[in-house]
This record gives structure tokens, C-alpha cells and sequence, in this order.
């Protein structure tokens, strides 16, 4: 009796682990694939897909790839026509950055008038200035507040409530955000915020979003819509696609046969050689980054296969 108990709970035993080597690798994978569409107030459409898995975030459009590693707070950059990619620490890779943006904004003041030279230095060093400190002022952020109304939508089969984000009394986006979806809530998110302020012009919008206004918003749902108004009309965003998904581990890697290159280098290949360093940003602007992006030979491709994990390369 005591042999047949114990064969029993033997095989149960080998049933239930081998159930978990199953389900396990699945489970760990498990992601979450958005691809968002915008279009610009000229009409201009373009895509921006984001991975997103426990801790690490991948950010791809036609012209940029950006892997961030929030819990280790690396940063990848990946260039594709050049077949290199730089990896390394978000704080080394600022900078490097602010370093080559000093060096530029010298050579730059040399070739200037004084008089011109004058009028524009203290622009520079207040530039120079928001990007060391890298955050933006408590009084400022306090100015911002998140509204909601009473106007819901259905986006992609989720209910969507319409929010206004507001400095003060204006209103500078709308937003939909439903809750009945959470792909950001395994993120920290003021990890993400602060390594994505380096490609990011310094603007209201950008400021918005380091508000603890925002992210009490935010924090437990995903913005499916944003309509940014412009004396030149509409910026919209939607989101095109959202789904759960299983990731393959090199969606958060380099491609193997890409070459790795130092801070320095990667800089200078973001930059461009007509790269120009501009001390004013548009305050009505939508996200941007930072650096100019490099064009690759083809477009990753954003819509991948439903029923297949997620690889990018």
C-alpha cells in the first residue's frame, strides 16, 4: 500500500513539473507588443512600435532603436546602416552627450559676431543647464494637472475616458486612457522618464510627463490616443496595434554580426554632420529626440506574424 501511495505521488509529482517545464519559459517571455501610429499636423505619417517585458523596453521606428534596461539603467543604441551599436550605462552616455553638445556650442560661438555671441550664450548655458539637472523644477511640475471628462471612446475593444493635460488653465493635450488594459505596470516608470530625457527636447510636453500628475494618471492603464493642437492644426497619435505576446530574448539584444563602438562614436553617428544644436524647442511640439536620428537602409518591420514570438532581427 505504502509503494502504491508512494509511486502515486511520484508521478504526480514528475506530471507537475513537467506541466511547469512547459508553461514556465512562456510565462517568463510573456511581453507586450504597441505599435503607434501618428500623424503630424502636414498630413505625414509615421510608426513607432515599443516591447515591452518585466523591466526592459524597446523603442523602434524607421529611423531609431532604442533598448532600455531599467533595473541595470543601460541604455542600447542600435544603428543600422552603419551595423554598429553602442551599450553602456544611460549616466556615462549623458555625458558624453552634454561633453560633444559643449564642444559644438564652442566651435559655434567662435564662428559668431560678438554681438550675436552676446544675445545667445546665455540661451546655451540654459540649455547646458536643464540637460546636467536633468529634471525639471518642482514649481514647474506642480503647475501641471491631469483632468478627466466625461467623453469615453472605444479603442482597439477598449473603453477609453478622454483627460486633459493642463499647465495651469491651458490645455495642452488631450489624451484617452483606458484602464482595462496595463502593459506599463510591471515598468518603473520614473526609471523610464528620466533615461528617455536625454533624446527628448526640453519642452512643456516633456515636462508633463515627469509631473506626478501624469503619472498618478498613467500609471495604471495606457494612453490609446493623443491629439496635440497646434497653430498649424492636429498632432495625433493612435494606438494601431496592442497585444500580449511572447518575446524571444534577442528583441532586448544587438544583432550578434553588429560591431559595438564607444560612447563617443555612437554620439557623433547620432548627431549627423548636420546636426544643429538650437537652444529653443517649440513648446507645442510633440516628443522628438534629442539627437538626429539615423536612417537605415529598410524599415524594421512592425507588424510581426500574430501567432509567432516576437524577434526583431
Amino acid at each position: 500500500m505504502k509503494k502504491d501511495i508512494f509511486n502515486y505521488s511520484f508521478y504526480k509529482f514528475h506530471f507537475v513539473l513537467f506541466v511547469l517545464i512547459i508553461i514556465y519559459p512562456v510565462t517568463l517571455s510573456a511581453g507586450w507588443l504597441i505599435v503607434e501610429k501618428k500623424e503630424d499636423r502636414f498630413g505625414n505619417f509615421s510608426m513607432q512600435s515599443l516591447f515591452i517585458e518585466q523591466q526592459k523596453v524597446r523603442i523602434e521606428n524607421p529611423t531609431s532603436t532604442f533598448i532600455f534596461d531599467l533595473s541595470k539603467e543601460n541604455v542600447t543604441l542600435i544603428f543600422h546602416q552603419q551595423l554598429v551599436y553602442w551599450s553602456g550605462s544611460a549616466a556615462l552616455l549623458k555625458d558624453e552627450f552634454i561633453a560633444s553638445i559643449e564642444q559644438q556650442i564652442v566651435v559655434m560661438m567662435e564662428q559668431m559676431p560678438q554681438q550675436e555671441r552676446d544675445k545667445v550664450t546665455v540661451e546655451f548655458d540654459q540649455l547646458l543647464l536643464e540637460m546636467r539637472k536633468g529634471a525639471v523644477d518642482s514649481l514647474v511640475l506642480n503647475r501641471f494637472s491631469v483632468t478627466q471628462s466625461d467623453s469615453v471612446t472605444e479603442i482597439l475593444g477598449h473603453k477609453a475616458r478622454q483627460h486633459f493635460i493642463m499647465v495651469d488653465t491651458t490645455v495642452i493635450e488631450e489624451v484617452w486612457i483606458s484602464d482595462e488594459i496595463q502593459p506599463y505596470q510591471s515598468i518603473s516608470f520614473e526609471k523610464l522618464t528620466a533615461m528617455m530625457q536625454l533624446f527628448s527636447r526640453p519642452n512643456v510636453l516633456s515636462a508633463a510627463r515627469q509631473s506626478r500628475a501624469w503619472e498618478q494618471a498613467i500609471k495604471n492603464g495606457i494612453v490609446l490616443r493623443s491629439v496635440i493642437k497646434t497653430p498649424f492644426g492636429k498632432n495625433v497619435m493612435e494606438v494601431a496595434q496592442l497585444r500580449e505576446t511572447p518575446m524571444r530574448a534577442e528583441v532586448f539584444l544587438p544583432p550578434d554580426a553588429y560591431r559595438k563602438v564607444i560612447a563617443t562614436e555612437a554620439i557623433a553617428i547620432m548627431m549627423g554632420d548636420d546636426a544643429i544644436v538650437s537652444p529653443k524647442s517649440a513648446a507645442e511640439d510633440e516628443w522628438k529626440p534629442m539627437l538626429s536620428p539615423v536612417k537605415p537602409n529598410t524599415s524594421p518591420s512592425i507588424f510581426p506574424p500574430k501567432n509567432e514570438e516576437i524577434s526583431p532581427y
